[in-house]
Parts: structure tokens; C-alpha cells; sequence
């Protein structure tokens, strides 16, 4: 495991082994590259700029764990081998600790109630701690994603073997679903 104050990627690519953290304090500046494996990245810095850069070409492949607050946006600049697939959240009650990891093809774990035409792209999001209680979360994905009609599309969280709908806006032209007040 290793702590750091910054980390600035400008290309490459750096592992994270499986069952190892990687804690970066400060800044995260994704300015090329990707960051993958089967560990956990932790971005413990709660502002809006605990992670800088990102997009196609450099995002994280890996679990991202970062602390969030209330008044910002904050982005997670996640995805999968096959593509950039990141996440914000805004208008966050609390604080606290968010965990995303962005997963490749439709999601096929057990989940009644789940509507059988699906996006190619799934997101598994925590919030270990309890300490955020609300947000808004934006989801983009890509086209070569999508399956079916996109704008039938919606946002579902799965718990217990249960898929519940929650309130969705389909962006079609920006390839992204919101969900207010999860």
C-alpha cells in the first residue's frame, strides 16, 4: 500500500494489485495514461479538485474510493478497457466517503424486476459510512453501450437481489442518465 501527497499522470500505465490501496491526500492529475487493476484507489482530499484532468483517454479502471461534500461537483473519471464511462455527483447532503467502479457489459447478477434489455455498461456505487444521504448522480456511457432504445433507458439500484427504478433523465445526445435525489 502506498500514501502519497500528489500524483500527476501524464501517460502510462499504473497498477493498483489486487487487494493493495493507493491513498493520494492531495491532487490527482490525470493528464494521460490510466490507473487499473484490482486494488482501490483513495482520493481522502474532499474538494472539487482531489482529481484533475481525465477523459477518454486518461481515467481510472480501477475501484475510486473519494471523500465528497456539500457545494461541489465531484467527479469520478471512471471506466473499463473498452471505454471512458464516468460518474458525477452534485448537490450532495453530507459528507463522506463515495466508492465507484465502472463494469463492462450488461449487468447479470441476480436482480428481479430489472428490465431484460439493458445498457452494456454498469456502475457499482457505495457509500460506506452512511455519511452522504443524498445526491444527484450523472452516469455516461458510450454509444457502442447502448442496446435496444436509449431513451427507455433508466437507473436502477440493485440490493438484495432486488432492481428498484429510481427517478432517471435520459440524455441521448450526451449519453447520460440522471438521477436526482438518491
Amino acid at each position: 500500500d502506498v500514501v502519497m501527497n500528489d500524483l500527476m499522470l501524464n501517460g502510462g500505465t499504473l497498477t493498483i494489485g489486487v487487494g493493495r490501496t493507493l491513498a493520494i491526500n492531495g491532487i490527482l492529475g490525470l493528464n494521460g495514461g490510466s490507473i487499473n487493476g484490482d486494488g482501490t484507489l483513495v482520493i481522502t482530499n474532499c474538494q472539487q479538485e482531489g482529481i484533475m484532468g481525465g477523459g477518454s483517454t486518461s481515467y481510472i479502471q480501477t475501484t475510486l474510493v473519494r471523500c465528497v461534500a456539500p457545494g461541489e461537483t465531484f467527479n469520478f473519471e471512471v471506466g473499463t478497457p473498452n471505454g471512458y464511462a464516468p460518474v458525477s455527483i452534485i448537490d450532495i447532503t453530507g459528507t463522506g466517503n463515495i466508492s465507484v467502479k465502472a463494469n463492462q457489459g450488461a449487468y447479470s447478477g441476480p436482480a428481479m424486476y430489472l428490465p431484460a434489455n439493458r445498457l452494456g455498461r454498469w456502475w457499482q456505487i457505495e457509500n460506506p459510512g452512511g455519511g452522504v444521504t443524498n445526491a444527484n448522480l450523472f452516469l455516461g456511457y458510450l454509444d457502442s453501450d447502448v442496446s435496444g432504445t436509449e431513451g427507455n433507458y433508466g437507473a436502477y439500484r440493485i440490493s438484495g437481489g432486488i432492481a428498484s427504478g429510481l427517478t432517471s433523465i435520459v440524455n441521448t445526445f450526451s449519453n447520460t442518465v440522471d438521477s436526482p435525489n438518491v
